[in-house]
């Protein structure tokens, strides 16, 4: 007896674990998924100011949204991973509700934005919304994934409440990466380097810059702040 399964259905096995085009990318994008009192695949940043983070026990879908609070003034996000191809256009697109958010000193407000891919960012939300959707497209030159932000703030700081559900990135569409070329003249000589010329390179890990090479000797030097123990 034959006990091999037919072609027909190993075709079809092998169709149903390729992401289909136009598939959402975005892990737990409903934030329906938890991993104890917080959404499945997401973290918390805090970039600036003060604010609090919330798994919030409703939503636009489902039971389930991320919410983020500020009186005094925040630059803060729920933040994941997505997987993207290089060289491809995306639409990212989501749905956030806001109470009495207000933008200060130049921020924006409610927004979704890519870390890795700035200035990419949907339009602001501030004021008293319901469930509002915001979409932006973009591309990835040669990025192979991107830090998606549920953000409350945006290059500055702001106040209120928001709530983000149902986000989405979409792969639009694909071009061919383009081919890599030097060229190298022989010919052109120039003076030697000075052996006293020193460089590097070094990214915004964690507070490796600010607050880190980039420091004043003391903190607090104008005493702002109320002198303790």
């Amino acid at each position: 007896m034959n006990t091999r399964p037919p072609l027909l259905l190993l075709a079809l096995a092998a169709l149903s674990v390729r992401p289909l085009a136009g598939a959402d990318l975005v892990p737990n994008p409903s934030f329906e998924s938890a991993d104890g009192d917080r959404p499945r695949s997401w973290r918390q940043e805090r970039w600036n100011g003060e604010g609090t983070f919330a798994y919030a026990t409703t939503g636009r879908t489902g039971k389930r949204s991320v919410q983020l609070a500020s009186t005094a003034g925040a630059d803060i996000s729920w933040s994941a991973t997505v997987p993207v191809e290089p060289f491809a256009r995306y639409r990212l697109s989501g749905w956030i509700k806001t109470e009495n958010v207000k933008a200060l000193d130049g921020a924006r407000g409610a927004l979704f934005n890519l870390h890795d891919l700035q200035p990419v960012a949907t339009r602001a939300i501030t004021g008293d919304t319901d469930w509002t959707r915001v979409e932006t497209e973009f591309e990835t030159a040669e990025q192979a994934s991107v830090q998606l932000n549920c953000l409350l703030g945006g290059w500055g700081l702001a106040t209120g409440r928001a709530w983000f559900d149902d986000v989405s990135v979409e792969k639009l569409g694909q071009r061919e990466p383009p081919s890599p070329t030097i060229t190298i003249d022989a010919a052109k000589v120039r003076e030697p380097m000075s052996a006293n010329i020193y460089s590097q390179f070094i990214e915004h890990l964690g507070r490796c810059i600010y607050g880190g090479i980039w420091a004043e000797m003391l903190e607090d030097r104008k005493f702002y702040f109320p002198t303790t123990a």
